[in-house]
């Protein structure tokens, strides 16, 4: 299998895909997508009035731009349809992917979500997310997760040293 260089692709880890059917009962590991969408949104609407019920909310203060308390539930909504579809496609054989950059994908997301809950049920401070979202970047840019390059129709310009510092800033969204 040829590398491919491009964000959001991933290279082969050197470790063997797994084998399993690409099909989950009886569905293309593609309809995955809609299946996700539909429990990421039975979940969500469960989680808020979850959160609602034992007061588990934001509240309002100089630094938030909600007038209301709003529930704090986001996280567990949308992590929870997303692992069930992560977990069915890893199962699937994880197409196109190396199994050790899929592990290192659901590594990172359930560290970022795990960092998230933490937050809003204790809270973290800024520096110490920050220190999380790198240690996850840094974890899936060496799984393969990387901006190697640019491409130009033809001509194509190559990163190398400073595709980690890229990656990095592309991850973290800043």
């Amino acid at each position: 299998m040829m590398p491919i260089r491009r964000l959001g692709a991933c290279r082969d880890g050197g470790l063997p895909h797994m084998q399993f059917s690409a099909e989950w009962m009886g569905l293309p590991w593609y309809a995955l997508a809609p299946l996700v969408l539909v429990l990421g949104w039975i979940s969500q609407e469960l989680s808020r009035s979850a959160a609602e019920a034992v007061g588990l909310l934001d509240h309002p203060n100089p630094r938030k731009i909600h007038l209301r308390p709003v529930p704090l539930s986001g996280g567990p909504g949308i992590f929870g349809p997303l692992a069930l579809g992560y977990l069915i496609w890893l199962l699937g054989g994880s197409p196109g992917m190396a199994t050790s950059a899929a592990l290192a994908l659901g590594l990172g997301f359930t560290a970022i979500f795990m960092t998230g809950l933490i937050d809003d049920l204790r809270g973290i401070s800024a520096r110490k997310r920050l220190l999380i979202q790198a240690g996850v970047a840094t974890l899936l840019w060496g799984a393969g997760f990387r901006i190697d390059d640019i491409a130009f129709g033809s001509w194509t310009l190559e990163l190398s040293v400073v595709s980690l510092p890229l990656t990095l800033f592309w991850f973290m969204g800043f």
